[in-house]
C-alpha cells in the first residue's frame, strides 16, 4: 500500500474487508497496509515462502489458506509456482557452475 493513502481510505478498505470476510479490524489493517515500507510484491513473496514452510511441514492447503484467509487452490497454486522457480533457481546455478544438466 503506498504511504500516501490517506488514512481514511485504509479505514473504509479495513471496515469492508471486515464485514466480507468477517475478521477483526486488527487483522484488516495488517493485511491492507502491514508495513508501509514494504512492496505487495515484497510481501506476496514472504507470505508464499511461508506458505510453503508451512506445507513441508505437513500442514494441509485448507489449514494454510485459513491462516491466510484464502482459498486452498490458491495456497496450492502459489506452493506449485514457487517450487518450479526453486527448481529453476537450482537449474541456472548449476549451469552457471558448469555442472551437466539432465533430461
Amino acid at each position: 500500500m503506498p504511504k500516501e493513502l490517506a488514512g481514511r481510505e485504509i479505514g473504509y478498505y479495513s471496515l469492508t474487508l471486515c464485514l466480507v470476510k468477517n475478521m477483526t479490524l486488527d487483522e484488516a489493517f495488517q493485511i491492507i497496509a502491514p508495513d508501509p515500507n514494504t512492496s505487495r510484491q515484497d510481501l506476496f513473496m514472504a507470505q508464499t515462502k511461508e506458505m510453503y514452510a508451512m506445507w513441508k511441514i505437513g500442514m494441509t492447503l485448507t489449514e494454510i489458506g485459513e491462516i491466510f484467509h484464502t482459498k486452498s487452490w490458491e495456497v496450492g497454486r502459489r506452493i506449485d509456482q514457487h517450487e518450479k522457480e526453486l527448481k529453476q533457481g537450482r537449474l541456472a546455478r548449476r549451469a552457471a557452475h558448469g555442472y551437466k544438466m539432465s533430461s
